[in-house]
């Protein structure tokens, strides 16, 4: 009796243990990655700073992927890796900067080329026998004149909400002082006088309107294609104690010339 309950036993804990493996095909624990906590690629990331505070948007830096942009416009060098800390060294300048990111304005054309040399915790099971913790990583940048900028030109197109289409124009003059200004016109639609303004490469912002947009409120971005733009802004009036703005306006219009 005794052997044939043990006969029994054993051919039941045979299906238990294939059940549980059957069981646990689709759902087993799974062991961490030790190296996940490192993107698949340690390198140098930009972002522009964001002078947009309107309708467009709230935040302050925005990632770019672009690697050329027009002059005196900010730029953030960062990493998409958390360093435990990091030299920078930028262009000519001869300074070597101790900085988790490093924001800078370049006044000059041309390719600025940039070397981070990061450290982090040494590391030979994600990165070899011979890990030593420094990362040594390199970006290049070609910095190209205002006058190139890609936004700049005539576009035609309409108000949100309308039917009648109107140009609306950017474009730099250089001034009797040899002063070179950025200028806009056509917005609002009625107005016809010219105002300045300040262009990057891909987008516009406000200066100092003396028509009824409200310069905190007045933002443009070229489209992907290359062709369309996109103006957000609004209207802004004052009975001599109060300001009134009106309510948020898009501008979309395709380039017609320069």
């Amino acid at each position: 009796m005794k052997r044939t309950i043990q006969l029994l036993i054993i051919p039941f804990f045979i299906i238990l243990l294939a059940f549980t493996f059957n069981a646990c095909k689709d759902d087993c624990p799974v062991e961490p990655d030790p190296c996940s906590e490192y993107p698949e690629k340690m390198e140098i990331t930009l972002m522009w700073i964001n002078y947009f505070k309107g309708t467009k948007r709230e935040i302050d830096y925005v990632p770019t992927e672009d690697t050329a942009f027009s002059i005196y416009e900010g730029i953030i060098y960062r990493t998409n890796f958390e360093y435990d800390s990091i030299l920078w060294q930028v262009g000519n300048d001869p300074r070597v900067i101790n900085n988790p990111s490093y924001a800078v304005t370049f006044s000059q054309e041309g390719t600025i080329k940039t070397r981070a040399i990061c450290y982090r915790d040494t590391n030979q099971v994600c990165f070899g026998p011979n890990d030593d913790g420094i990362d040594t990583l390199y970006k290049t940048i070609t910095m190209h004149h205002y006058t190139e900028a890609e936004i700049l030109g005539t576009y035609r197109g309409t108000n949100d909400g309308e039917n009648d289409s109107f140009n609306y124009r950017i474009w730099y003059d250089t001034l009797s002082t040899g002063e070179v200004n950025a200028y806009h016109a056509g917005l609002p639609k009625d107005f016809l006088g010219i105002e300045p303004l300040k262009v990057e490469r891909f987008n516009i912002y406000s200066a100092d309107f003396s028509s009824e947009i409200s310069e905190e409120h007045f933002s443009g971005r070229l489209q992907a294609d290359g062709k369309t733009i996109k103006v957000y802004w609004r209207t802004r009036t004052s009975d001599g104690q109060q300001l009134f703005y009106g309510p948020p306006r898009v501008y979309t219009g395709i380039r017609i010339g320069n």
